[in-house]
């Protein structure tokens, strides 16, 4: 279904949802997150585990950061 075939209140109703999400920076980033990774589904064998890697010594740094 194209834009144009979209019927008027689910347009409507996309529309408050992007305002509602746009109030919340930390959940565009979360929902950007996800689009890319749906589009990267190919390649979650070895993506996955290298996020998980960066974002573990990432964590670490920064609480030894931050404790320090």
């Amino acid at each position: 279904m194209t834009t144009d075939q979209t019927p008027e209140w689910q347009r409507r109703l996309l529309a408050i949802l992007e305002v509602q999400l746009a109030r919340f920076p930390w959940l565009l980033q979360l929902r950007a997150t996800w689009r890319l990774l749906r589009e990267e589904r190919r390649d979650w064998p070895w993506l996955l585990p290298l996020l998980a890697v960066v974002f573990v010594t990432t964590y670490r740094r920064e609480r030894r950061r931050s404790r320090s």
